[in-house]
């Protein structure tokens, strides 16, 4: 057993090298790096216009406004809730009121019913002691004990019948089991005895009245006080016409606010659109840029290939093919003693004695349409004809002609880096031409899309405008 385990453990091992060794094999292998070449690019301004502070500016003002909105309307909701529930509270109030003096009326009936069911149940006590006390005989038994007592005066009776007699009057004074009536008499005798009642009862039914009713005006007392309490809540609101007039007028400086940063943003936009077209005018040039390249590469390798191909010919060393071409129109000293190096970089100004800068790098407004505008170098006013100077050494990679540009001039100074030179009035050099700072490459002009005499000096990196400041100093 232990041997097909170790078998088993030896075939997982070597599958595992077995792929190991065919992955390492096949890999692909990385690409070989490529010289780094000048990169042509231009920005999509979009989200670039759209990070403007004033945007984010104008969406807090939104949020804020938004926010006002909401308070707005949930205030006008709590009001009215307010308004509502006051006007419940009072027809509530007003209900409990009413409440409280039917309660104190039947409460007052019901005592008087009390006190009348006393005063009921006194008389017939009355009435019945009465009955005990003073019989009350009835007509036909009045009758007869008016014949039995004139039988007992005016006849001559035996004993037993007068016994007889006498016994059947006193029965009839006690009184029979006929219906018994009161007389005026009785019920005058009854009355008197039941004043003091009728007294009690009628003063234990004021103090009764008067002690309901404190009670209930202390009770009405203590719901007056909750109920005001609740009301000075629910009327704690501001006056409807002057709480609308100031939210309208918050509402409205804020949306005012809003506008003005809308139109800030509209100029933007306008300013994008200027800029779209500035990008489109670029797009052309780095069009042209990019074919001058492209031939300038072209004639240099053409022109290493025909060397290479003369000193294999000839047999001659190659050195005399890397004779640098001179500019048969440079002035050495042109502006030596006036002109301006850059110790960190070792450029100089390309326009010397002229060092008045009329539009700096970035946004300006266009002299054309007067709206906000990318510009992509410093222009340096100077009169037609004035000597342009190389920025520094270089070789030059085109000097043509651009509708935008004019005559200008662009010179690789190596490391991605380009000088260009627009709106020249003439040429001095041409392309594939090496040049050294200070050299003249052109005269000042005004050809292309320019206002007046001037140089308008750039500087690309990797493709891309960066501000001149970086390389030159007045």
């Amino acid at each position: 057993m232990k041997r097909i385990y170790a078998a088993a453990g030896a075939a997982v091992l070597m599958v595992c090298l077995l792929a190991g060794w065919w992955f390492f094999s096949h890999r692909s292998q990385p690409a070989p790096s490529t010289a780094a070449t000048p990169v042509y690019a231009y920005a999509d301004l979009e989200h670039v216009v759209m990070s403007h502070p004033r945007y984010s500016e104008y969406h807090h003002l939104e949020l804020e406004y938004n926010a006002m909105v909401a308070q707005y309307q949930f205030e006008q909701w709590n009001y009215s809730q307010k308004a509502a529930a006051e006007g419940t509270s009072v027809q509530n109030f007003a209900a409990a009121d009413a409440a409280g003096t039917a309660a104190l009326d039947q409460e007052l009936q019901a005592k008087e019913n009390e006190l009348n069911n006393r005063l009921k149940q006194r008389y017939d006590s009355l009435v019945q002691e009465k009955k005990k006390t003073t019989p009350v005989i009835s007509q036909a038994d009045t009758l007869k004990i008016v014949n039995l007592q004139l039988k007992l005066k005016t006849l001559s009776l035996s004993k037993e019948e007068r016994a007889a007699t006498e016994e059947q009057l006193q029965t009839l004074l006690k009184g029979s089991q006929a219906d018994v009536q009161v007389t005026n008499r009785t019920a005058d005798e009854i009355a008197a005895l039941m004043a003091p009642d009728k007294a009690q009862a009628k003063k234990e039914l004021d103090d009764y009245a008067q002690q309901v009713k404190k009670d209930l005006e202390g009770r009405k007392a203590d719901s007056q006080q909750v109920f005001q309490q609740q009301l000075g809540v629910l009327q704690d609101r501001p006056e409807p016409a002057v709480w609308n007039k100031e939210w309208k007028d918050k509402l409205d400086a804020k949306e005012k606010e809003m506008e003005e940063y809308n139109n800030l943003i509209a100029a933007g936009k306008k300013s994008k659109d200027n800029i779209d077209d500035e990008i489109s005018n670029q797009k052309q040039v780095i069009q042209e840029m990019e074919s001058i390249e492209k031939a300038r590469e072209e004639a240099a390798r053409k022109a290493a290939l025909a060397a290479q191909n003369a000193n294999k010919s000839t047999g001659q060393s190659s050195a005399s093919t890397g004779v640098t071409k001179t500019n048969p129109n440079t002035d050495s000293n042109a502006g030596s003693t006036q002109n301006t190096v850059n110790s960190a970089t070792g450029y100089i100004w390309p326009l010397p004695g002229y060092s008045t800068v009329s539009s700096d790098f970035g946004y300006r407004s266009d002299p054309f349409t007067g709206k906000q505008s990318y510009h992509s170098g410093i222009d340096i006013p100077a009169p037609a004809g004035t000597r342009i100077v190389a920025a520094a050494s270089g070789q030059v990679a085109w000097a043509n002609y651009s509708t935008t540009a004019g005559n200008w001039i662009g010179i690789d100074h190596g490391n991605g880096v380009y000088t260009v030179y627009m709106h020249c009035s003439a040429l001095i050099v041409s392309a594939g031409q090496n040049v050294s700072a200070g050299d003249v490459i052109g005269l000042v002009g005004t050809t292309g899309s320019s206002t007046g005499n001037h140089l308008h000096f750039s500087v690309r990196l990797n493709g891309a405008y960066v501000s001149p400041w970086n390389y030159v100093s007045k």
